[in-house]
């Protein structure tokens, strides 16, 4: 027997239910051989001389004797195979099994460093909240020292002003 076709779930089955099969006609076989005694029929002896008889029923035995080998050698073909294809899904769970594992590693990995980048990135945006409040008062600093710095100017006598006019000479006493 090949290949099954199928999964190997699919193909377990097909190989348990041939193998029930097979069994069913060893039990059958082995009933009829128990109930009858030997395959040979009682018939096949009656009307032929002794050698043909002999002959006949050597040929009867034979094939019978091949049909109880060949359903023999099925039911231990399908046992084979049964076990062949549990040891196939026991591998093929394994390798799942493995893989999910390996997933899940990789998605605690992935989830440790979005976790990682996440805080790195709260961190960045509280230290842009404080630079920014640095800045306003910073700012508010440098309004209040410009507001005083006019004030205090505005405090100051004025220094005389110069005149805008041309200055006069003095008149000459020469006429």
């Amino acid at each position: 027997m090949g290949v099954l076709p199928g999964t190997p779930k699919r193909r377990l089955k097909i190989a348990r239910i041939s193998l029930g099969s097979a069994q069913t006609s060893l039990e059958t076989r082995l009933v009829d051989l128990y109930q009858n005694g030997s395959p040979i029929s009682q018939r096949s002896f009656s009307a032929r001389p002794a050698w043909m008889r002999s002959w006949t029923g050597l040929k009867t035995a034979n094939r019978v004797s091949d049909q109880d080998t060949q359903i023999l050698n099925e039911v231990r073909r399908f046992r084979d195979e049964i076990k062949q294809r549990e040891a196939e899904l026991e591998q093929a769970r394994s390798r799942q099994e493995q893989v999910v594992a390996e997933r899940a590693a990789r998605r605690e990995q992935i989830e440790g460093a979005l976790a990682e980048r996440q805080q790195l990135l709260a961190s960045i945006k509280d230290q842009i909240v404080q630079l920014k409040a640095e800045e306003r008062e910073r700012q508010r600093r440098l309004e209040a020292q410009a507001r005083a710095r006019v004030a205090a100017q505005a405090a100051e006598p004025a220094p005389p002003r110069p005149s805008r006019r041309p200055a006069r000479r003095p008149r000459s006493t020469v006429a």
